[in-house]
């Protein structure tokens, strides 16, 4: 418990130095930071058609209604893609990336391209809309570069049929911004942004001003009717698909120029107490494993894996909780609650629990060699949290046999048991069901329970 009680002194130790260090960044930052961010996720598959323009150095595909310039050292390369004005959105889709396959065609190879939107493909009101008027209103279509089309079809194919979804960018390095304007006119194109990939609004604050709200002008450009000069610069832009709202302070220096590209840095004074931060919260991020039993309880975020009536206790029943490190540990509530905790928990969905009571895990046929227990209670938290990525679906016990071997030999002793297999011998019942003889060792190689019958499923 001591040991505990120290990290957790050693935390705030550390919290308190970098709210003294960095202290006025956060208050500053505090209205500008989500309260909870959105991370955007891929959307479902759709249909559309796809085309492709330029050839195969995609050189004509450069500069495009974003505004985006030279696509090559701007960070965006020749995976680009010319909206219909349907899905452009007078450019709000600026930015946003797509995934493309193509289907139902001979022409289709079988990749997937993922582009970025960086062009506008009009429409051609001179030729019908399904014959060389593609991008007209309200059709789908996505005009490739030429490399990027190639990845999923054939060129000499000329239009496939595809399926689409949006995706989250994924960029290197910071937000860019690039100027142009006069002393009295500030227009910046947006450059290299993740996530949803785009911008609806945005806002400028030099040194000696407050923030300044900037008009869409067009693609991915923003204007200010301002006089900037002599002030560094910072930006604040919201996602138009999210609504996520980001800050970049300091972007570019009092003595900016116009024709020039700034990037945001990648760490900030603040980004750097936000990783700190974040990294001491999962240094000492409450784990199974440190659960003893007689201490208070903390706050653990697990994943249900099983629950089960154990046979020597019918008063009981038990869940096998396992966290995000792979360590298990055996719940245990009072039959008559059953009904209670069916109703908030739901097999291999993942909780936050708290309040329950840490005790010694007793000589009882167990599922794991935790030396602890938890005892849940109807007055214990539980709250559903999304599945995080990563987290475990599964659970073995690694352990000599001997350590086994009495639960083992009881039955509807429920364990999940991994150890090497080193030969089978098909068989049969005298009710010819399939039967097969295991050989296993454990992780000493030692023989464990050699001819063990298990009977193989049959479709």
């Amino acid at each position: 418990m001591a040991s505990f009680h120290t990290s957790w002194a050693f935390y705030l130790f550390l919290m308190t130095t970098i709210f003294a260090l960095f202290g006025s960044d956060f208050v500053e930052a505090a209205y500008a930071i989500p309260r909870a961010p959105t991370v955007y996720r891929p959307s479902a598959w759709t249909l559309a058609h796809a085309t492709f323009y330029g050839d195969e150095s995609a050189s004509s595909t450069m500069g495009g209604a974003c505004g985006y310039g030279n696509l090559m050292t701007n960070g965006y390369g020749t995976n680009t893609a010319a909206l219909s004005s349907t899905v452009f959105s007078n450019g709000y889709a600026c930015g946003q990336c797509y995934q493309i396959k193509c289907v139902q065609s001979p022409w289709c190879s079988t990749g997937i391209a993922t582009v970025t939107a960086t062009n506008l493909c009009p429409p051609n009101w001179s030729q019908d809309s399904n014959n060389g008027g593609w991008c007209n209103p309200p059709r789908t279509h996505f005009d490739m570069a030429k490399p990027a089309f190639m990845q999923i079809a054939q060129w000499k194919a000329g239009i496939v049929p595809v399926m689409y979804r949006r995706v989250p960018c994924v960029r290197t390095g910071g937000v860019r911004f690039s100027f142009q304007g006069n002393g009295y006119w500030l227009l910046v194109y947006v450059m290299n942004v993740g996530g949803a990939g785009d911008i609806k609004s945005m806002w400028v604050k030099g040194t000696k001003t407050a923030w300044i709200s900037m008009s869409h002008n067009w693609g991915a450009s923003y204007q200010a009717f301002a006089t900037l000069r002599g002030q560094a610069l910072s930006f604040r832009l919201t996602s138009y698909t999210t609504k996520q709202t980001i800050t970049c302070y300091n972007v570019a220096p009092s003595n900016w120029n116009l024709g020039l590209t700034y990037e945001a840095n990648l760490l900030t004074k603040l980004a750097f107490a936000v990783v700190v931060c974040a990294y001491i919260l999962f240094l000492f991020r409450p784990r199974t494993s440190s659960i003893q039993p007689k201490l208070d309880p903390v706050p653990i975020n697990v994943r249900v894996m099983r629950s089960w009536e154990p046979y020597w206790r019918k008063n009981e029943f038990c869940y096998l909780l396992v966290d995000a490190y792979g360590d298990a540990i055996q719940a245990t509530a009072h039959h008559k609650d059953k009904d209670h905790f069916q109703s908030k928990i739901k097999l291999m969905s993942c909780y936050r629990i708290d309040n329950y009571i840490c005790d010694t895990a007793d000589n009882s046929p167990r599922v794991t060699l935790h030396p602890a227990i938890i005892r849940l209670s109807t007055t214990t938290v539980i709250s559903l949290i999304p599945d995080p990525e990563g987290f475990p679906t599964y659970h073995f016990n690694f352990c000599q046999y001997e350590q086994l071997a009495s639960p083992i030999n009881r039955q509807h002793v429920f364990i999940d048991y991994a150890a090497r297999l080193y030969g089978i011998t098909n068989t049969a019942t005298k009710n010819d069901k399939p039967l097969a003889h295991l050989r296993l060792t454990d992780i000493r190689w030692d023989s464990v329970m050699p001819d063990w019958p298990f009977p193989f499923l049959v479709n």
